[in-house]
């Protein structure tokens, strides 16, 4: 058990604590309050500030990875405008070198939903993990699939339109891929 003695605690059902004690047992909060006992012998630290971490609702750590170039941009299949089969999950680096992940810890982001890339009209399935890096991105997981990536902007226009001179090209293209 550990016990932060925290200038602010902002929590999401009772509004900012002042002076508060957050009690952390196993990984997890058992208890957030201004009275909180703290138990003999538990280990105390301070700080200024805590909050419930952040949730990412649409993002690509992990499949665009920071930390090896070309080989760690997994973000899309571009072989077709529709991929329905692939997995945001089958291209993320769970390990700790990752950097994406990493940051977005860092800065309290605690889960995430991670979607392919808006290459594609429909782009594959994504998940939601927490960002915690562990052996395997198995250990991360809380939901697969967690959702379809779907896109209807300019990006399949350009990918396939533009650059590959195929379709979709036109808004037309996009929602007759999408209907297929």
């Amino acid at each position: 058990m550990i016990a932060v003695k925290v200038r602010k605690v902002n929590t999401i059902t009772n509004g900012i604590i002042d002076n508060g004690i957050v009690l952390i047992e196993d990984g997890k909060i058992k208890k957030i309050g201004a009275d909180v006992k703290v138990p003999d012998g538990v280990k105390t630290i301070k700080a200024k500030y805590v909050m419930p971490g952040l949730v990412e609702a649409h993002c690509h750590i992990g499949i665009w990875e920071e930390t090896i170039g070309w080989a760690g941009s997994d973000g899309n299949e571009r072989t077709e405008p529709a991929t329905p089969h692939v997995r945001a999950l089958d291209g993320i680096k769970a390990n700790a070198d990752e950097g994406g992940l990493q940051a977005a810890l860092h800065e309290g982001i605690t889960t995430a939903q991670v979607l392919p890339g808006s290459a594609n009209v429909i782009g594959g399935h994504g998940v939601a993990l927490k960002t915690t890096p562990k052996t395997t991105v198995d250990q991360m997981l809380i939901k697969n699939p967690s959702g379809m990536k779907i896109a209807f902007g300019e990006n399949p226009m350009r990918v396939y339109g533009v650059e590959a001179k195929k379709m979709p090209a036109t808004r037309m293209g996009v929602a007759g891929v999408l209907r297929e």
